[in-house]
C-alpha cells in the first residue's frame, strides 16, 4: 500500500463567505471499498443564487466517543488529469497509482466513517455538507466563523441526513424503523396497544434512545432544514413520519410501558425510564415544533423564543464543547436569528440593529466561565430580571481538556447553577427519574412570581 500523507487543510483554504462542501466518491459496487473524498469550496451568496446548481446534503449525527480511528481519503481537489497528460502519463495503471499517490488521509470516528460507506452511491458522486470534515476543527478562528453560518448551511441544503447509526446486530433497529410505517398505516390503533406488539414498541424505544437525541446541535440542524430523512442502517424514513410516529408513542406512553411490565425478556428496554417527560426525543419535537411560525409553504417567517427560554428548556441535552450550551442556539432565538426583515427564506442577512446590548456570538478563545458570565449578563440585561440565576442550565466543564486549542479548566461559581441540579439531570441521567423539584421561577414566557414589583437590576461581575 502506498504511503499518504495527512490531509492539509491549506490545501483547500476558506476565502471570505464560502464554505467547503464534500464530493463523496462512488463505490462502484463494493460498499466496503475506501472511503474517497474530494473537497471544494463554494460561497454562500453563489449556493442562495443558484440552488439547482449547488445542491448538498448537510449531515446531522452523533459524534460518538470513539477515538478517530478510521481513514479516509481526501483527493486533489485541482484538475488531475490535465495535470498527469502534461506528465505524459498514458496507461490507467500508470494513472491510478498517480491518483493514489496524491491522496491524502483523515482520520474520523467510525460512526462517521459508517454513514459515509452507506451514503455513497454505485455510479455518481454526492455532495455533502459535515462538520467534521468540512471545517478545520484545529483551526479556532475558521471554526468560529463556520459555526457562525450554520443556520446559513443548514437552510440551504436540499436535504438535511439524519445518521442514527449504523444498523444492530440483533436487527432490532431495522423492525423498529419498519414499524414507524406500521404505525401510520390507517389501521386499527387499539390493535396495536395489545401484548403482540409488545416487542415492536421496545425495539422502537431503543431506537429512541439513541445518542442522537441527546445532542443539542440537533435542534438548530433540523429547525432550518428544509426537508430531512432519518437514516439507520440501509433503512430510511422521511423526518416527518418518524415525528408522527413518536407523537403516537408519547400519546399511548403509559400503555405501551404497561405492556412491556413483567416480560423479562423486554423489560431490559425500559432500564431506567420512570418517566417520559426527560426523553430526548420529547423534548426535542416539542421545542421543533415551537421554534419559528411558518408559512403555509414551510418556510421561516419568524422565531417564536428567546434565547435564555431555548437554553433554558435544552437545558440537559449534551455538547462536547460546554461552550456550545449557548452558541448552538445563537441562530434560532429571536435576539440572535440571522433571517432577513424583507425575506424571510433568506438567511443571510446580517442580524438587525438592536438598542439594547449585542448578543453573545461564537467565540472559542475564551473559557467557558467567561461565556457563561456573558451569557447571564445579557440575559440579566434583556429580561430585566434575575431568574437566571435560579436556573439549572450550564454544562459542566469538562474533566479535561479535548486539545490543545481549549482554553483552560475552570470551576463554576455557585451562581452558574448546571443542568446536574435540575429536574431530571442531563439526557443520561435523566432516564432514572425525577431527581428534584422544578425551578421556582418557571420558564422564561411563563413566570411565577415578581417580587421585585419591576425593578431592573444591574449586574455586574469582579
Amino acid at each position: 500500500m502506498l504511503f499518504q500523507e495527512l490531509y492539509d487543510y491549506r490545501d483547500c483554504p476558506l476565502a471570505q463567505d464560502h464554505i467547503r462542501l464534500l464530493f463523496l466518491k462512488p463505490h462502484e459496487g463494493d460498499r466496503t471499498s475506501e472511503v474517497e473524498v474530494e473537497l471544494a469550496t463554494c460561497s454562500i451568496q453563489q449556493i442562495a443564487e443558484t440552488p439547482q446548481q449547488h445542491q448538498y446534503t448537510a449531515l446531522s449525527s452523533n459524534w460518538g466517543d470513539d477515538e478517530e480511528s478510521k481513514i479516509v481519503f481526501v483527493q486533489q481537489s485541482q484538475p488531475l488529469l490535465k495535470d498527469l497528460a502534461a506528465k505524459d502519463m498514458t496507461t490507467l495503471t500508470d494513472v491510478v497509482k498517480e491518483v493514489q499517490r496524491r491522496r491524502k488521509r483523515l482520520a474520523v470516528r467510525p460512526n462517521l466513517y459508517a454513514f459515509l460507506q452507506e451514503f455513497r452511491q454505485q455510479e455518481k458522486e454526492v455532495a455533502l455538507w459535515v462538520y467534521r470534515i468540512c471545517i478545520n476543527q484545529k483551526d479556532v478562528s475558521e471554526k468560529q466563523d463556520q459555526v457562525s453560518r450554520m443556520a446559513a448551511i443548514y437552510s440551504m441544503a436540499a436535504s438535511v441526513s439524519i445518521w442514527l447509526g449504523s444498523a444492530d446486530k440483533d436487527r432490532k433497529i431495522d423492525r423498529a424503523m419498519d414499524f414507524v410505517s406500521h404505525l401510520l398505516d390507517g389501521s386499527n390503533m387499539a390493535d396495536k396497544l395489545t401484548v403482540i406488539y409488545a416487542t415492536h414498541w421496545t425495539e422502537l424505544l431503543y431506537l429512541l434512545r439513541r445518542r442522537w437525541f441527546s445532542r443539542r446541535w440537533i435542534i438548530q440542524e433540523l429547525a432550518l432544514a428544509k426537508n430531512a430523512e432519518v437514516r439507520c442502517g440501509t433503512k430510511r424514513k422521511h423526518w416527518r413520519d418518524f415525528a408522527d410516529a413518536f407523537s403516537i408513542f408519547a400519546l399511548h406512553f403509559d400503555a405501551i410501558i404497561r405492556l412491556i411490565k413483567g416480560r423479562t425478556e423486554l423489560e431490559k428496554a425500559l432500564e431506567g425510564i420512570k418517566d417520559i417527560k426527560p426523553l430526548g426525543a420529547r423534548i426535542f419535537i416539542d421545542v421543533l415544533a415551537n421554534t419559528f411560525q411558518r408559512h403555509a409553504d414551510g418556510t421561516i417567517y419568524a422565531p417564536r423564543q428567546t434565547l435564555e427560554s431555548l437554553i433554558s428548556s435544552l437545558s440537559s441535552f449534551e455538547t462536547s464543547d460546554p461552550r456550545d450550551t449557548v452558541y448552538t442556539l445563537l441562530n434560532l432565538a429571536k435576539e440572535t436569528i440571522t433571517l432577513s426583515p424583507n425575506n424571510p427564506g433568506n438567511p443571510l442577512a446580517t442580524r438587525g440593529k438592536r438598542k439594547r446590548s449585542p448578543p453573545p456570538v461564537p467565540d472559542y478563545t475564551v473559557d467557558l466561565l467567561e461565556v457563561c458570565t456573558t451569557f447571564m449578563k445579557w440575559c440579566i440585561q434583556e429580561s430585566g430580571s434575575l431568574d437566571i440565576l435560579l436556573r439549572h442550565w450550564a454544562l459542566p466543564e469538562l474533566k479535561q481538556r479535548s486539545d490543545e486549542h481549549y482554553p483552560r479548566l475552570v470551576e463554576l461559581p455557585s451562581w452558574i447553577k448546571t443542568v446536574r441540579g435540575s429536574a431530571f439531570g442531563s439526557q443520561a441521567e435523566g432516564f432514572g427519574g425525577r431527581r428534584t423539584g422544578d425551578s421556582f421561577v418557571g420558564t422564561p414566557e411563563n413566570r411565577y412570581y415578581n417580587a421585585s414589583l419591576g425593578m431592573k437590576p444591574d449586574a455586574h461581575t469582579r
